[in-house]
């Protein structure tokens, strides 16, 4: 159960949420009679435009203590994606007008933002900027051209405190100036989108969940995110290595590391934390909040430890993951990944083939297929599959 929220949607809002569901709705109608269906073309479309990164924050898989980018040489390490790259994705995919989700590492620091800025202010869309927040104030003007159709999403990871020993020294002082900025810009009116929380929920927030979300709703948020580290344990990876090369080793994925990218899911709380991570989060559901608030996945109490402490089963009743037929995700190199968090799946590259040629090709269709027998051992963790079933 999701903690209880007074805030009503927009019209805009609404409207997106109201076909989304119309979305999902007929694919999982169409997947029934046909397991290799997919849409026209993609609903939504995220982009890694960078595997660059201004922190290192320690619980990433790409950039922390453990992450899959440390390994690479450094010209890997700073391959961005071209931004003729991003006008052919645009220009592809203007007749459905899919949805923009930029991620992870930082897609402010990408060299040609400004250029990008310009490219969705010419080709309006619903944008999904996820930041950690630093380059907000340096690259306020290209925000401010796109913030009709825009959501900035901050990783903020707690209080003062909490939040420096992730991710450094004086970052959350410079997160809030920003964001104190981009408030002020709400408040003109000159920005006109939305400003939401991405929280990882973190061993030194648990304590005190419940006072960090009311000082969340005391700010202009819109909402908030709370994250259940996407933690894969051993065995699980493991059982991930034997499924892969089982069902997909036809894929011939290149990789520059000796592991695959399911290996670095490896933060996780301590089980010592989960009688107080129940407290905190019955307290966050002991009232309303005028603040939207929402967890990742929805997870039920009875569930709560074997997802935390890395099961490989779904939560919320899912067995079906409808993402491979509405989403694809464009990586950093180029490569055209059907699984947003796992390069292993890419099926072609941008560079070489148009977005429609990807998406309807024989190899995104073998893959629509073997998903559709049955759910890999990482899928339960993995946003897309609770966000599009």
């Amino acid at each position: 159960m999701q903690p209880k929220t007074s805030v009503k949607f927009d019209k805009d809002t609404l409207e997106r949420h109201i076909k989304t569901i119309k979305f999902i709705s007929e694919t999982k109608r169409q997947r029934k009679n046909n397991p290799y269906y997919s849409m026209p073309l993609p609903k939504d479309i995220g982009f890694q435009i960078t595997r660059r990164c201004n922190l290192r924050c320690h619980f990433c898989m790409l950039w922390g203590n453990e992450g899959s980018f440390n390994p690479l040489v450094q010209s890997e390490r700073e391959v961005e994606l071209d931004i003729s790259a991003i006008e052919r994705v645009f220009k592809d995919s203007k007749e459905v007008k899919s949805n923009i989700f930029f991620w992870a590492a930082e897609p402010l620091i990408h060299k040609n933002w400004d250029d990008i800025s310009k490219i969705i202010e010419n080709d309006p869309r619903w944008t999904v900027l996820c930041t950690n927040g630093l380059l907000i104030e340096k690259k306020m003007e290209s925000l401010l051209r796109i913030s009709e159709n825009l959501a900035t999403v901050v990783s903020i990871d707690g209080f003062q405190e909490d939040h420096d020993i992730i991710r450094g020294k004086g970052m959350h002082a410079k997160l809030m100036h920003n964001l104190d900025l981009l408030f002020k810009e709400q408040a003109k009116g000159s920005y006109k989108g939305k400003v939401s929380i991405h929280c990882v929920i973190n061993e030194n927030l648990i304590p005190h969940l419940y006072e960090f979300m009311e000082w969340v709703e005391s700010k202009p948020f819109d909402s908030i995110y709370f994250i259940f580290p996407w933690y894969i344990s051993e065995t699980t990876a493991q059982k991930m290595d034997d499924y892969y090369n089982c069902n997909f080793k036809w894929l011939d994925f290149k990789n520059n590391d000796s592991k695959p990218s399911w290996h670095y899911f490896a933060y996780h709380l301590p089980p010592t934390m989960m009688e107080s991570l129940r407290k905190e989060l019955a307290r966050l559901k002991t009232r309303t909040w005028n603040t939207r608030i929402r967890l990742q996945p929805a997870v039920e109490d009875d569930q709560l430890e074997n997802f935390v402490l890395g099961d490989d089963m779904p939560v919320q009743q899912r067995n079906c993951c409808l993402s491979v037929s509405t989403r694809l995700d464009v990586l950093a190199d180029g490569n055209v990944t059907a699984c947003q968090s796992f390069p292993e799946f890419s099926v072609g590259n941008i560079y070489e083939k148009s977005l429609l040629e990807i998406w309807k090709s024989a190899e995104y269709d073998k893959l629509r297929g073997i998903i559709d027998k049955g759910l890999t051992p990482v899928c339960s963790k993995c946003v897309l599959l609770y966000l599009n079933s």
